[in-house]
């Protein structure tokens, strides 16, 4: 039954193309605005191609926003994505840089006007100045097929494959799967992971760079099925933040305790994405959120399967170094419940 079930699925998804996307196809003043905001944090493999693929989509190019954001001027990505903003002049486009966010420095700012979490801090100023109510959160190293933002806004806001209404969501987002990527294929390994393979042993081989593959795997296999069958059942909310697409509206109107009694009311708390700056898993928490909460005509979120983006991981990724990425997850994600657990929304 299991494997029934699987295989129809499958034929169901991909036995054949899916259709054309029908949002980039409206009437220009019908083609909803996307606000695509990309947190980096140094030189990921591929950084240039992963955050190139932005601006290579078939969506209006005027109807883009797309915003790339690091914590400080000397991060190493910091002129990649300044060649990027200039190879593509047509866009709307800009780098923000923590560092000088008005919020959180200069005469009127302060560092303590939002919580810890980097990622939060890193996109603040981005979700602030957004421009329409579509926001689109990528990661730094998830490439995306052209097609990928007219599919997400047509199961975001409604539309089916022949331009007929159907139900909107309130959350689309993608199930993640890793290539672990080689040097010959363009991947920048860590300084220590040059070292031709051929020299090394079959057991120094594995130690050093069967992580990548292990990671691989597991992402593409196991935790691809978990994730899909989580969702597709509905009986909880499963995000991995990776590529998250949401209305900036809805978010706004959750984290405000003047339209959100479940909040507690009297606090100084920011709202929109920086509520969730004083925690970890905030795509979690963000997705919880949703889904807890009511919107007319909004179902609950929309686990992504027509288009899969796949995120290039790290080259000759070490199984210490995975060990020790699995360990900083398991912890993050009980501190991460454990927040939940007090979180007033």
């Amino acid at each position: 039954m299991r494997l029934t079930g699987v295989s129809n699925r499958s034929l169901h998804y991909f036995s054949s193309p899916p259709p054309p996307p029908i949002s980039p196809t409206l009437s220009r003043d019908h083609v909803p605005h996307v606000t695509i905001i990309r947190p980096v944090k140094g030189l990921e493999p591929e950084l240039y191609e992963c955050i190139a693929s932005t601006f290579r989509q078939d969506y209006p190019a005027d109807k883009l926003t797309i915003y790339l954001c690091v914590a400080e001027p000397d991060d190493p990505a910091y002129p990649v994505l300044k060649r990027i903003v200039k190879d593509f002049p047509q866009f709307d486009a800009r780098v923000f840089v923590e560092a000088e966010d008005p919020l959180l420095h200069g005469a009127d700012g302060h560092v303590n006007n939002l919580g810890p979490n980097p990622k939060i801090r890193n996109i603040s100023r981005a979700y602030r100045e957004a421009k329409g109510d579509i926001i689109w959160i990528i990661d730094c190293n998830v490439w995306i097929p052209r097609v990928t933002t007219g599919h997400m806004v047509d199961k975001l806001i409604g539309l089916g494959p022949d331009g007929q209404l159907v139900k909107p969501y309130k959350f689309v987002h993608q199930i993640p799967l890793v290539v672990d990527i080689t040097p010959e294929l363009g991947g920048r390994a860590p300084s220590d992971a040059r070292i031709p393979c051929l020299s090394e042993s079959w057991l120094q081989r594995l130690l050093k760079h069967g992580g990548g593959r292990l990671d691989e795997m597991f992402m593409s296999t196991t935790h691809a099925k978990f994730y899909s069958a989580i969702n597709t059942v509905g009986v909880a909310p499963c995000i991995v933040g990776k590529s998250n697409m949401f209305r900036k509206s809805q978010l706004d109107t959750l984290t405000d305790p003047s339209q959100n009694p479940n909040l507690p009311q009297g606090r100084d708390h920011p709202t929109g994405i920086d509520y969730f700056s004083s925690y970890i898993c905030e795509d979690h928490l963000i997705g919880d959120l949703l889904w807890r909460s009511k919107f007319p005509a909004s179902p609950i979120t929309a686990s992504f399967w027509v288009i899969l983006p796949f995120s290039p991981w790290i080259v000759c990724l070490s199984l210490l170094t995975l060990l020790a990425e699995f360990d900083g997850f398991a912890r993050a994600s009980g501190l991460c419940s454990w927040q939940h657990s007090l979180s007033p929304a």
